[in-house]
């Protein structure tokens, strides 16, 4: 009997090796592409929120951010609130650089969801999110 999760599971892994892919043209690996995503549609951002959203690993965001920072792509900048939490932002060299491949992912991403309307696609989206609460709901 064919598990009905082995299909999902496949279709994550193509999404996943057709990003990985896009970024790779780029010269990024394929988490890069998510903070350097991340960073675009957000003013500012701290590496937990990444971290939390995209599960990248605390020493792979130390290490883009690191490798970015030195590249003047991106700036950490303290909380002024608190000064233990930092935020990491773009550049203007890094928007520069992020901009161009962003807003070519995501017309690839409209043009791919063409044809559906916003109502089957919130249908899709509501059912994936069913199925991971039951999935989180059985494991624990």
């Amino acid at each position: 009997m064919n598990n009905k999760y082995d299909q999902i599971s496949e279709y994550i892994a193509s999404f996943t090796q057709i990003y990985s892919g896009f970024a790779k043209k780029y010269g990024l690996s394929y988490n890069e592409l998510h903070c350097f995503y991340y960073l675009v549609q957000h003013e500012r951002a701290t590496m937990s929120e990444i971290s939390k959203l995209w599960s990248i690993p605390k020493q792979t965001l130390n290490s883009f951010r690191n490798k970015y920072v030195k590249k003047g792509y991106i700036s950490v900048i303290a909380d002024s609130e608190d000064k233990r939490k930092k935020f990491i932002t773009l550049t203007q060299e890094g928007k520069d650089f992020t901009l161009p491949i962003i807003e070519k992912l995501t017309q690839a991403e409209k043009a791919a969801s063409k044809g559906l309307s916003d109502q089957e696609y919130a249908s899709y989206l509501a059912v994936f999110d069913q199925i991971i609460e039951n999935l989180i709901a059985n494991l624990d």
